[in-house]
């Protein structure tokens, strides 16, 4: 199975201002999982991919269908806490470091 994922476009980027200081500021560019979801369903189908959570959601298996093999091809990651809504964002974190692990 080889799979390439379309290259992320401008709207898939979010950005949010980390600090500012006298100087400057800090920007934070960042992609939400939604942007995952969406990239998983077209590139593969909608029916051809599952995302299950382990270990209270800090490890994320993210599993494509292989035809050509007749069965399913797992990847897997674990995530951190963000600073509000922990638990989202640890299920969040860690099901976008399994699709990088797909080449998303």
């Amino acid at each position: 199975m080889k799979l390439e994922f379309p290259l992320l476009r401008a709207k898939d980027i979010d950005c949010r201002i980390q600090s500012v200081k006298s100087n400057g500021l800090v920007l934070l560019l960042y992609k939400n999982a939604r942007v995952d979801m969406a990239l998983l369903d077209k590139t593969v189908g909608p029916m051809n991919w599952t995302r299950s959570h382990t270990r209270d959601n800090a490890n994320c298996v993210v599993s494509i269908w292989d035809d050509e093999k007749k069965q399913w091809i797992s990847k897997e990651d674990t995530g951190t806490e963000s600073n509000t809504e922990k638990e989202k964002g640890l299920a969040s974190d860690s099901f976008k470091r399994a699709c990088f692990n797909w080449g998303i």
